[in-house]
Protein backbone atom coordinates (compact mmCIF):
# COMPACT_ATOMS: atom_id res chain seq x y z
CA UNK A 1 0.00 0.00 0.00
CA UNK A 2 2.62 2.29 0.91
CA UNK A 3 4.77 1.49 -2.13
CA UNK A 4 1.82 1.80 -4.30
CA UNK A 5 0.37 5.35 -3.00
CA UNK A 6 2.23 8.85 -3.12
CA UNK A 7 3.21 10.09 0.75
CA UNK A 8 6.05 9.37 3.37
CA UNK A 9 6.27 5.97 3.97
CA UNK A 10 6.12 6.81 7.79
CA UNK A 11 2.00 7.67 7.63
CA UNK A 12 1.90 3.63 6.60
CA UNK A 13 1.21 3.00 10.49
CA UNK A 14 -1.07 5.51 10.91
CA UNK A 15 -3.81 4.02 8.37
CA UNK A 16 -4.31 1.76 11.37
CA UNK A 17 -3.44 3.85 13.99
CA UNK A 18 -6.12 7.12 12.61
CA UNK A 19 -9.04 4.27 12.71
CA UNK A 20 -8.43 2.55 16.27
CA UNK A 21 -7.54 5.96 18.15
CA UNK A 22 -10.67 7.88 16.41
CA UNK A 23 -13.24 5.19 17.58
CA UNK A 24 -11.86 4.96 21.02
CA UNK A 25 -12.22 8.27 21.04
CA UNK A 26 -15.77 8.79 19.40
CA UNK A 27 -17.25 6.03 21.59
CA UNK A 28 -18.12 7.27 24.41
CA UNK A 29 -19.44 10.55 22.25
CA UNK A 30 -21.73 8.36 19.87
CA UNK A 31 -23.24 6.25 23.13
CA UNK A 32 -24.51 9.96 24.58
CA UNK A 33 -25.39 11.39 21.62
CA UNK A 34 -27.50 8.00 20.18
CA UNK A 35 -29.63 7.49 23.42
CA UNK A 36 -30.56 11.60 22.74
CA UNK A 37 -31.29 10.91 18.80
CA UNK A 38 -33.56 7.90 17.06
CA UNK A 39 -31.23 5.39 17.92
CA UNK A 40 -32.02 3.91 14.47
CA UNK A 41 -31.24 6.76 12.20
CA UNK A 42 -27.92 7.20 14.36
CA UNK A 43 -27.40 3.57 13.40
CA UNK A 44 -27.95 4.17 10.13
CA UNK A 45 -25.88 7.06 9.36
CA UNK A 46 -22.76 5.86 10.93
CA UNK A 47 -22.78 2.76 9.04
CA UNK A 48 -23.05 4.83 5.60
CA UNK A 49 -19.92 6.67 6.66
CA UNK A 50 -18.12 3.55 6.78
CA UNK A 51 -19.53 2.63 3.82
CA UNK A 52 -18.83 6.14 1.90
CA UNK A 53 -15.07 6.36 3.68
CA UNK A 54 -14.87 2.55 2.58
CA UNK A 55 -15.51 3.22 -1.25
CA UNK A 56 -12.90 6.53 -1.21
CA UNK A 57 -10.32 4.79 0.57
CA UNK A 58 -9.78 2.83 -2.81
CA UNK A 59 -9.52 6.13 -4.82
CA UNK A 60 -7.44 8.00 -1.78
CA UNK A 61 -4.99 10.00 -4.48
CA UNK A 62 -2.17 9.62 -1.76
CA UNK A 63 -1.31 8.49 1.89
CA UNK A 64 -2.14 11.52 3.72
CA UNK A 65 -5.62 11.31 2.36
CA UNK A 66 -5.86 7.59 2.79
CA UNK A 67 -5.50 8.16 6.43
CA UNK A 68 -7.98 10.94 7.07
CA UNK A 69 -11.04 9.05 5.37
CA UNK A 70 -9.58 5.80 8.01
CA UNK A 71 -9.91 8.64 10.42
CA UNK A 72 -12.79 9.56 9.42
CA UNK A 73 -14.06 5.57 8.96
CA UNK A 74 -13.21 5.50 12.89
CA UNK A 75 -15.84 8.18 13.90
CA UNK A 76 -18.65 6.17 11.66
CA UNK A 77 -17.26 2.55 13.09
CA UNK A 78 -17.94 4.21 16.72
CA UNK A 79 -21.82 5.58 15.65
CA UNK A 80 -22.64 1.92 14.31
CA UNK A 81 -21.12 0.45 17.24
CA UNK A 82 -23.25 2.67 19.76
CA UNK A 83 -25.90 2.90 17.66
CA UNK A 84 -26.60 -0.98 17.94
CA UNK A 85 -25.90 -1.27 21.66
CA UNK A 86 -28.40 1.67 22.19
CA UNK A 87 -30.92 -0.45 19.84
CA UNK A 88 -30.78 -3.36 21.65
CA UNK A 89 -31.30 -1.68 24.84
CA UNK A 90 -34.22 0.04 23.59
CA UNK A 91 -35.96 -3.32 21.93
CA UNK A 92 -35.45 -5.70 24.57
CA UNK A 93 -36.21 -6.18 28.04
CA UNK A 94 -34.26 -6.18 30.94
CA UNK A 95 -34.07 -10.09 31.84
CA UNK A 96 -32.96 -10.75 28.00
CA UNK A 97 -29.86 -7.99 27.34
CA UNK A 98 -27.09 -10.90 28.91
CA UNK A 99 -27.79 -13.02 26.64
CA UNK A 100 -28.09 -10.00 23.15
CA UNK A 101 -24.89 -8.68 24.65
CA UNK A 102 -23.24 -12.14 25.02
CA UNK A 103 -23.81 -12.56 21.25
CA UNK A 104 -22.64 -9.60 20.45
CA UNK A 105 -19.85 -9.57 22.21
CA UNK A 106 -18.64 -13.29 20.94
CA UNK A 107 -19.23 -11.95 17.38
CA UNK A 108 -16.56 -8.67 18.07
CA UNK A 109 -13.78 -10.94 19.85
CA UNK A 110 -13.83 -13.50 17.38
CA UNK A 111 -13.84 -10.55 14.51
CA UNK A 112 -11.09 -9.41 16.51
CA UNK A 113 -9.58 -12.97 16.03
CA UNK A 114 -10.11 -13.46 12.28
CA UNK A 115 -9.44 -10.14 11.42
CA UNK A 116 -5.65 -9.76 10.33
CA UNK A 117 -6.54 -13.40 8.61
CA UNK A 118 -9.47 -12.10 6.77
CA UNK A 119 -7.52 -9.33 5.55
CA UNK A 120 -4.64 -11.60 4.38
CA UNK A 121 -7.54 -13.32 2.04
CA UNK A 122 -9.26 -9.89 0.87
CA UNK A 123 -5.62 -8.85 -0.18
CA UNK A 124 -4.39 -12.21 -1.77
CA UNK A 125 -7.92 -12.01 -3.76
CA UNK A 126 -8.47 -8.56 -4.58
CA UNK A 127 -5.64 -6.55 -3.71
CA UNK A 128 -5.06 -3.24 -0.54
CA UNK A 129 -8.52 -1.98 -1.99
CA UNK A 130 -10.73 -5.17 -0.88
CA UNK A 131 -9.50 -4.78 2.36
CA UNK A 132 -11.90 -1.53 2.53
CA UNK A 133 -14.44 -2.15 0.10
CA UNK A 134 -15.54 -5.43 1.36
CA UNK A 135 -16.21 -3.67 4.94
CA UNK A 136 -17.89 -1.17 3.13
CA UNK A 137 -20.51 -3.39 1.71
CA UNK A 138 -21.46 -4.92 4.86
CA UNK A 139 -22.43 -1.51 6.30
CA UNK A 140 -24.15 -0.37 3.17
CA UNK A 141 -26.31 -3.58 3.89
CA UNK A 142 -26.46 -2.64 7.66
CA UNK A 143 -27.50 0.73 6.88
CA UNK A 144 -30.25 -0.22 4.77
CA UNK A 145 -31.78 -2.89 6.69
CA UNK A 146 -32.92 -0.14 9.15
CA UNK A 147 -35.43 1.19 6.22
CA UNK A 148 -38.21 0.98 7.71
CA UNK A 149 -37.78 0.68 11.26
CA UNK A 150 -38.84 2.65 13.95
CA UNK A 151 -36.11 5.37 15.15
CA UNK A 152 -36.47 4.26 19.30
CA UNK A 153 -36.11 7.76 20.39
CA UNK A 154 -36.17 7.48 23.96
CA UNK A 155 -38.50 9.82 26.12
CA UNK A 156 -37.18 9.84 29.37
CA UNK A 157 -33.13 10.75 28.71
CA UNK A 158 -31.81 13.17 30.82
CA UNK A 159 -30.55 16.61 30.28
CA UNK A 160 -27.26 16.84 32.39
CA UNK A 161 -24.57 15.39 30.23
CA UNK A 162 -20.51 16.03 31.19
CA UNK A 163 -19.48 16.92 28.31
CA UNK A 164 -15.94 18.01 29.28
CA UNK A 165 -15.68 14.43 30.88
CA UNK A 166 -16.56 12.91 28.15
CA UNK A 167 -14.11 15.02 25.95
CA UNK A 168 -11.19 13.99 28.14
CA UNK A 169 -11.57 10.92 28.54
CA UNK A 170 -11.87 10.21 24.93
CA UNK A 171 -8.86 12.12 24.46
CA UNK A 172 -6.63 9.74 27.17
CA UNK A 173 -8.39 6.04 25.59
CA UNK A 174 -7.03 7.30 21.96
CA UNK A 175 -4.23 8.87 23.46
CA UNK A 176 -3.15 5.79 25.35
CA UNK A 177 -4.81 3.45 22.00
CA UNK A 178 -2.60 4.90 19.31
CA UNK A 179 0.63 5.82 21.92
CA UNK A 180 0.33 1.19 22.10
CA UNK A 181 -0.08 0.73 18.54
CA UNK A 182 2.60 2.59 18.11
CA UNK A 183 4.99 0.87 20.52
CA UNK A 184 8.90 1.65 21.41
CA UNK A 185 11.15 -0.23 18.83
CA UNK A 186 13.71 0.34 16.22
CA UNK A 187 12.28 2.75 13.46
CA UNK A 188 9.59 4.33 15.52
CA UNK A 189 11.14 8.29 17.43
CA UNK A 190 10.93 7.97 21.34
CA UNK A 191 8.94 11.43 21.27
CA UNK A 192 6.02 9.34 19.19
CA UNK A 193 4.54 7.30 22.05
CA UNK A 194 6.08 9.57 24.56
CA UNK A 195 4.39 12.71 23.37
CA UNK A 196 1.31 10.66 23.40
CA UNK A 197 1.64 8.99 26.50
CA UNK A 198 2.19 12.93 28.16
CA UNK A 199 -0.66 13.82 26.65
CA UNK A 200 -2.95 10.92 27.83
CA UNK A 201 -1.44 11.66 31.17
CA UNK A 202 -2.45 15.60 31.03
CA UNK A 203 -5.90 14.53 29.95
CA UNK A 204 -6.36 12.06 32.86
CA UNK A 205 -5.62 14.70 35.05
CA UNK A 206 -7.75 16.83 33.71
CA UNK A 207 -10.65 13.89 34.05
CA UNK A 208 -10.04 14.05 37.88
CA UNK A 209 -10.29 17.57 38.31
CA UNK A 210 -13.31 17.99 36.33
CA UNK A 211 -14.85 14.62 37.99
CA UNK A 212 -13.93 15.93 41.46
CA UNK A 213 -15.24 19.49 40.78
CA UNK A 214 -18.85 17.77 39.18
CA UNK A 215 -19.04 15.94 42.10
CA UNK A 216 -18.27 18.76 44.79
CA UNK A 217 -21.54 20.83 42.74
CA UNK A 218 -23.19 17.80 42.85
CA UNK A 219 -23.13 17.75 46.79
CA UNK A 220 -23.59 21.16 47.66
CA UNK A 221 -26.74 20.98 45.78
CA UNK A 222 -28.33 18.06 48.00
CA UNK A 223 -26.97 19.94 51.58
CA UNK A 224 -29.90 20.46 53.67
CA UNK A 225 -31.55 24.15 54.09
CA UNK A 226 -31.02 24.95 57.46
CA UNK A 227 -33.16 28.13 58.62
CA UNK A 228 -31.86 30.34 61.46
CA UNK A 229 -34.40 31.04 64.45
CA UNK A 230 -34.99 34.51 64.72
CA UNK A 231 -33.15 36.83 66.79
CA UNK A 232 -35.92 37.95 68.81
CA UNK A 233 -36.58 34.38 70.45
CA UNK A 234 -34.52 33.11 73.64
CA UNK A 235 -32.44 30.27 72.40
CA UNK A 236 -34.35 27.72 74.53
CA UNK A 237 -37.11 27.83 72.14
CA UNK A 238 -37.50 24.89 69.65
CA UNK A 239 -39.24 25.27 66.31
CA UNK A 240 -42.40 23.63 65.98
CA UNK A 241 -44.56 22.60 62.23
CA UNK A 242 -48.37 22.31 62.32
CA UNK A 243 -50.21 20.46 59.52
CA UNK A 244 -51.22 22.25 56.63
CA UNK A 245 -55.08 23.42 56.58
CA UNK A 246 -55.05 23.93 52.82
CA UNK A 247 -53.29 20.69 51.61
CA UNK A 248 -49.91 22.34 51.19
CA UNK A 249 -47.84 19.82 53.35
CA UNK A 250 -47.35 21.91 56.16
CA UNK A 251 -48.82 25.44 57.53
CA UNK A 252 -46.03 27.18 59.38
CA UNK A 253 -42.73 26.48 60.86
CA UNK A 254 -42.85 28.49 63.96
CA UNK A 255 -41.19 29.15 67.40
CA UNK A 256 -43.27 28.51 70.35
CA UNK A 257 -43.03 31.41 72.93
CA UNK A 258 -42.26 29.51 76.27
CA UNK A 259 -44.05 32.73 77.83
CA UNK A 260 -47.28 32.33 75.99
CA UNK A 261 -47.65 28.57 75.13
CA UNK A 262 -49.51 27.66 72.10
CA UNK A 263 -48.76 31.07 70.43
CA UNK A 264 -46.30 31.80 67.98
CA UNK A 265 -44.93 35.70 68.66
CA UNK A 266 -43.45 35.51 65.07
CA UNK A 267 -44.44 32.38 62.73
CA UNK A 268 -42.19 31.61 59.44
CA UNK A 269 -45.05 30.60 57.05
CA UNK A 270 -42.95 28.44 54.22
CA UNK A 271 -45.31 27.68 51.74
CA UNK A 272 -44.18 24.33 49.31
CA UNK A 273 -46.59 25.07 46.46
CA UNK A 274 -44.88 27.53 43.28
CA UNK A 275 -45.92 30.60 42.92
CA UNK A 276 -44.16 32.54 39.41
CA UNK A 277 -41.62 29.71 39.60
CA UNK A 278 -40.29 30.52 43.23
CA UNK A 279 -40.84 29.21 46.54
CA UNK A 280 -43.46 31.97 48.45
CA UNK A 281 -42.01 32.37 52.01
CA UNK A 282 -44.42 34.64 54.20
CA UNK A 283 -44.06 36.19 57.55
CA UNK A 284 -47.58 36.55 59.37
CA UNK A 285 -48.15 38.23 62.66
CA UNK A 286 -49.20 36.86 65.95
CA UNK A 287 -51.83 33.93 65.50
CA UNK A 288 -53.17 31.43 67.38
Amino acid sequence: MTAQLPGASALGPWIVLAYNGLFAAALLLAGVTADRMARTRFFAVGNVVVAATGLLSVLAPNLLSLVALRAVAGVGAAMGAAGGSSMVLAVYPPEERRRVYGYAGAVLGSSLALGPIVAQALMAIGGWPLVFVAPGAVAAIAALATLGLPGLRSPDVSDDFDLAGAVLFGVTVAAVVTALGMGFGTGVPWWGPGGLILVAAASATGLIRVERRAAGTAAGHNRPVRLRSHRRHPPGDQPSCRPSRRGRGYRALSWADRRRPGRASAPLRALPARRGGRRAVQHDADEP
